[in-house]
């Protein structure tokens, strides 16, 4: 009849000097498989062994691959994983077989290994080296470490917001690569899957372990529009091969209204100036003058420039004391040129010298098609020259004065 496994029937702990348990360091690139060694140092005789190492999620144990060295007479060796992650070997000789020698390999079994790199303990738990008396004679362990080598890519944001950007110039934005791994990151390649944006130096480097590097992406604002792109960085990073950058950008036109800033005396007539910057061509625009106090505009002084063609305009004080200005063409004609001063308005000036704010409400400059492309606008300064005056004494006291 077959006996049963000497392990089974451990039920003292008895120490010996120097049998010790010990699994061998080892290391190997992110994938690989790897051989580990257990071996055995011993003063006294043995006839079996067993041990447990709990397995990282990153190492997974090759189904079969545990073998028993040279120095097994014909022992039984079985090892699987248990409780999901912890792998349980086993060797015991049905004959009470002795293993030879007083020190090396015992056995070996193959991990296979995943892509993030670092240090995994091979720690050994529930050792034992039995004799024939059914004892534990095992007197210490030393664990191991399995080190998986490889590069680890991280970026530092996830996304670039370029924000609003005019068109015919650039913005440049920045991201950081580093190498979170233990050996170094060959990045192959970086692109935008938009031509507008584009690299600013180079696209291949490497990047050494703990390290990080710097680039700078630029957005070339050529054509008008709305744009939610990706950056795409290639590396050898064996789980993130490619990584992506979210990428945001408003390239528009500049189409602004500007105020000019006044210079008036109180009590006198001064003439306002507004501008406009255009890329895009415009048919007629409109706004709300929001006025300080001191202003009163002059009816009907509006008047256009000659970057009129045959343009009307209008201007109307409202109740609130806004002044709203509206211009049009009745054949839809465009305004002349991209720059310059659009109209010219006269205001009475009455109040206390100082500076003043005015401001643009609801400006629109129309296309042909009927859109506001409006893409800022700038309120103007009044600067009032008026004498204030003041007296450093209300009355003057000349005390007692003889009349001699």
């Amino acid at each position: 009849m077959k006996r049963i496994p000497i392990l089974l029937l451990f039920t003292g702990f008895v120490l010996f000097a120097q049998n010790t348990l010990i699994v061998n360091s080892v290391s190997g690139l992110a994938n690989d498989t790897v051989i580990v060694t257990v071996e055995i140092q011993n003063t006294n005789s043995f006839t079996g062994f067993q041990f447990e190492i709990p397995l990282s999620n990153q190492l997974a144990y090759i189904d079969n691959s545990a073998i028993l060295s040279d120095r097994a007479a014909g022992h039984v060796l079985t090892a699987s994983v248990i409780n999901g992650m912890t792998l349980k070997v086993f060797a015991y000789s049905d004959l009470m077989a002795e293993f030879s020698g007083g020190s090396g390999s015992v056995c070996t079994f193959q991990l296979k290994l995943g892509t993030i790199p670092g240090d995994y303990n091979l720690e050994i738990e529930n050792g034992i080296i039995g004799n024939s008396q059914s004892q534990n004679i095992l007197t210490g362990s030393t664990d191991g470490i399995l080190t998986i080598e490889a590069p680890d890519i991280d970026l530092n944001v996830p996304a670039l917001d370029y924000d609003r950007v005019p068109l015919l110039q650039f913005s440049d934005k920045t991201f950081n690569i580093s190498n979170t791994g233990n050996t170094s990151l060959s990045i192959s390649r970086i692109y935008a899957d938009f031509p507008d944006f584009e690299v600013v130096g180079d696209t291949i480097f490497t990047v050494a372990a703990g390290n990080s590097r710097t680039v700078t992406l630029r957005f070339n604002s050529n054509v008008k529009g709305t744009y939610h792109k990706q950056v795409k960085i290639l590396s050898d990073d064996p789980d993130e091969p490619m990584q992506t950058i979210a990428l945001s950008v408003i390239a528009y036109a500049v189409n602004e209204f500007d105020i000019n800033d006044m210079f008036g005396r109180s009590g006198h007539g001064a003439m306002m100036s507004i501008d406009i910057s255009n890329m895009e061509p415009f048919v007629g625009f409109s706004f709300d003058l929001s006025l300080p106090d001191v202003m009163t505009y002059l009816p009907n002084s509006e008047m256009l420039t000659n970057r009129k063609t045959d343009h009307v305009i209008s201007a109307t004080t409202l109740n609130d004391g806004k002044v709203r200005i509206v211009s049009y063409s009745p054949t839809n004609a465009v305004f002349i040129g991209n720059e310059g001063d659009i109209i010219n308005l006269d205001f009475l000036i009455d109040g206390q010298g100082g500076f003043y704010s005015i401001n643009f409400s609801d400006p629109i400059i129309g296309d042909i098609n009927k859109d506001n492309i409006i893409s800022d606008h700038y309120g103007g300064i009044l600067e009032i020259a008026a004498p204030d005056i003041e007296l450093s004494n209300t009355t003057i006291n000349f005390g007692d004065v003889s009349i001699f």
